[in-house]
């Protein structure tokens, strides 16, 4: 009988002796390459589920909450990324950007966690910066920081009424 008897995927990666991941991994590339963001979500979540701690598909799942708009989700998986890797700016750099977005929404209105989002993203935007000195994306992003805050005090500023609040607020 020269037919071999019909395999799924996971069978025939396990028997070449292949670490079984990458039957998870090459299947989300082929959907990252189709550009088919149902496929990849699917495939995503089957690699987190099934291994929990490989750092690609963590990496996935937070480009596609970061994609999605998703801030507070990417957050949390942004901490078990920087768990994982913890010397990549990179993920430092997008934990400040994320923090960023949060403290300056769309809408411009002062967030409840004002402070602790801005303090969380300076914080992430220089261990970034630390990790990875005079990185120009990492400074860009500092720049970008900066700038919103100073815009941001500055809208503030001129809205404000009470001449009292002004001088404490220069001080």
């Amino acid at each position: 009988d020269y037919m071999m008897p019909v395999m799924d995927g996971l069978e025939l990666i396990k028997k070449m002796k292949v670490k079984p991941e990458m039957y998870f991994e090459k299947n989300l590339d082929y959907y990252k390459l189709k550009k088919d963001k149902a496929g990849m979500s699917d495939w995503v979540k089957k690699g987190r589920t099934a291994y929990p701690n490989n750092i690609k598909f963590i990496i996935e799942e937070l480009n596609q909450y970061i994609t999605d708009g998703k801030s507070v989700e990417a957050l949390g998986i942004l901490e078990l990324a920087i768990e994982k890797d913890s010397k990549n700016a990179d993920l430092y750099r997008v934990k400040g950007q994320t923090y960023s977005n949060l403290a300056f929404p769309a809408d411009d209105k002062k967030p409840a966690k004002f402070d602790e989002y801005i303090k969380q993203a300076e914080t992430s935007l220089l261990k970034a910066n630390e990790l990875k000195p005079n990185d120009s994306g990492i400074l860009y992003s500092i720049g970008a920081f900066y700038n919103n805050w100073g815009a941001f005090v500055f809208n503030q500023a001129q809205n404000e009424k009470d001449m009292s609040k002004l001088a404490a607020g220069e001080k």
